[in-house]
């Protein structure tokens, strides 16, 4: 069994819940409709439980370490698809009165019975393992999926290596990718853990090698693999394997010699030779000259501001700033080749950013490779465009109304791909819009307010569908948010639009749109998903300000601003970039 820290201190996140509001018709003629059926669930689980409790009716044993529970095979077999294919299959297991089942704890083995017969789960910290490898080996999924929703609200840098270990061991590629994610956001801390010094060596290498590993600097990804081989020497001598991957021509010269003459790499003629050859590299280039290749380093999440500088010398220059949280420091990208103006759209595709459109160049399309800090003119677009909007759907990227040269407010909607650098008008918008906020729903995008033709303010929020080029008109944003600026914002399966004024409104397909909370107004601003919450970030009256609010409670607070930016018309994007630009 993988080496898992039993005693890791962690206990689920039950603070998050929905703000208290009053429900509305639909949804108490939705309760009411499934009334009679929880009444009825409620009456079967009750007649399940007295069968368990008083064996009525009973007809297979299941004995686990010398305790026997009287069972029944049609319960069993309904809920575990290891027990229905016992009972419907020529093994021996399948007739006999009585089953033993062994490497199972008799304690867990009833709390799993517990929940094949009523539905109730007594999941907790001292026996979610447990229960987990239970479940698995009787397949009994619905189990399965609370002990991953529970391991999932109690992931911490203490135990996600022993919980990776096991979701991958069991199949579980939710809670398998939410651990690894961990594992790499937080490797400083994860590297320190009683559960690093027991990783396999192939986990190790496969942890160390990923390119979205977060390490302030190469060398204290050295210094976690030495204290790894301290804690079992015999883990020398397959060292050069591990030393392979890492990014030795990334560390300094002073570290690399100390390694060089480091005990834990004596007797690894091979870790020695890779050592020499690293500091052999970093020799033999000029003075502050030495580049590893792009594809050696690493992959880090950062905030991206997109927008035009707001003081002189000149006021219309569109910069791309970035700052990187876990550095807590701000960093510039190369600049653009040709300035669209204000009024320009901006978004993410595969993590690279695209500006589009602009008052002074109306047709531009520009990509910039995160990967290689670098910006390409795209081809024109077709039809000329400036306060539209832009989003990412699938591998397309799909420009929507806005104004034309001629001040026209314009429905079109433009596809265009950036493989082959083809454009295609695929539909209109029910309203021409313009100065509007823009989100995908599946295959559906869906416009928020905006401008109408004479420049007065909208409400109407519409849609059309990419899949099927269907058009139409959900419904209306609340007044107060008419023709206001707005971002949207992604949060889980939720959509959150932060407005101007200061509205909070999150938007479902069911309900609509409704305002969950106020927070500061700003001239310019800009709002991202950032560790649970949303972090919005905008100047007032030349001061720089920045908002936390948390979609669960929907409440919201100040922080001190983690960067400034003298920009105005600006957006905020997540994306990931290569650590070779952020210095």
């Amino acid at each position: 069994m993988a080496w898992i820290n039993y005693n890791a201190n962690f206990e689920p996140d039950h603070s998050y819940h929905h703000p208290d509001k009053m429900p509305t018709s639909q949804e108490l003629s939705e309760v009411m409709s499934v009334y009679p059926k929880l009444k009825y669930f409620e009456a079967l689980s009750c007649g399940l439980t007295d069968s368990l409790q008083t064996s009525l009716f009973a007809d297979v044993q299941i004995e686990v370490e010398g305790e026997t529970f009287n069972c029944h095979r049609i319960i069993l077999a309904s809920m575990s698809h290891y027990f229905k294919t016992m009972f419907t299959s020529k093994f021996k297991e399948s007739g006999l009165p009585k089953v033993h089942l062994k490497d199972l704890n008799k304690e867990i083995f009833r709390a799993a019975l517990e929940y094949i017969y009523t539905g109730q789960s007594s999941v907790k910290n001292s026996n979610v393992y447990h229960l987990l490898s239970c479940s698995s080996m009787l397949q009994i999924k619905g189990l399965q999926s609370i002990c991953s929703e529970f391991l999932q609200k109690s992931l911490c840098h203490n135990n996600c290596i022993g919980i990776w270990k096991m979701a991958t061991g069991h199949g579980l590629p939710e809670l398998q990718k939410k651990s690894w994610e961990t594992i790499q956001q937080n490797f400083p801390e994860v590297s320190k853990c009683d559960e690093f010094l027991h990783l396999s060596q192939d986990e190790l290498i496969q942890i160390i090698d990923c390119k979205d590993l977060f390490t302030v600097k190469e060398e204290d990804v050295c210094d976690a693999v030495l204290r790894w081989v301290k804690g079992d020497p015999s883990r020398k001598k397959g060292l050069v394997a591990v030393f392979k991957v890492l990014r030795l021509t990334q560390m300094s010269l002073d570290y690399l010699c100390n390694v060089r003459e480091g005990e834990e790499i004596e007797e690894c003629s091979g870790c020695r030779t890779l050592v020499l050859e690293a500091i052999d590299k970093i020799n033999s280039a000029l003075p502050n000259e030495f580049s590893c290749p792009e594809s050696e380093y690493r992959q880090e999440e950062v905030v991206c501001m997109v927008g035009t500088r707001s003081r002189e010398p000149n006021p219309q220059k569109i910069e791309v700033l970035c700052y990187s949280f876990r550095h807590n420091n701000k960093f510039k990208f190369s600049t653009l080749p040709v300035e669209p103006g204000p009024c320009f759209a901006v978004c993410i595709l595969n993590r690279d950013i695209y500006i589009s459109g602009g008052y002074n160049q109306q047709n531009l399309m520009l990509h910039f490779n995160t990967e290689h800090n670098t910006w390409t003119e795209c081809k024109q677009m077709k039809i000329e465009r400036w306060s539209h909007s832009m989003v990412a759907v699938g591998k397309h990227l799909y420009l929507l109304g806005g104004t034309s040269r001629t001040n026209e407010t314009l429905s079109s909607i433009e596809k265009f791909d950036p493989e082959t650098g083809t454009y295609e008008e695929v539909g209109h918008l029910e309203v021409p819009v313009s100065s509007m906020t823009a989100a995908v729903f599946g295959t559906k995008i869906i416009t928020f307010g905006g401008k109408l033709r004479d420049r007065n303010s909208a409400s109407v929020i519409q849609f059309f569908d990419v899949s099927n080029k269907t058009k139409g008109v959900l419904g209306n944003l609340p007044e107060s948010c008419a023709g206001s600026m707005g971002r949207a914002v992604y949060f889980e399966d939720r959509l959150i639009i932060v407005f101007r004024e200061g509205q909070v409104v999150e938007y479902s397909e069911d309900t609509g749109p409704s305002i969950v909370c106020m927070i500061d107004q700003f001239d310019h601003f800009g709002a991202v998903n950032h560790n649970g919450e949303i972090l919005v970030l905008g100047n007032r009256s030349g001061s720089f300000y920045a908002v936390l609010f948390n979609p669960y409670s929907g409440k919201s607070r100040h922080i001190p601003a983690p960067f400034k930016a003298p920009m105005c018309n600006f957006y905020c994007l997540k994306t990931t970039v290569s650590k070779k630009y952020l210095k």
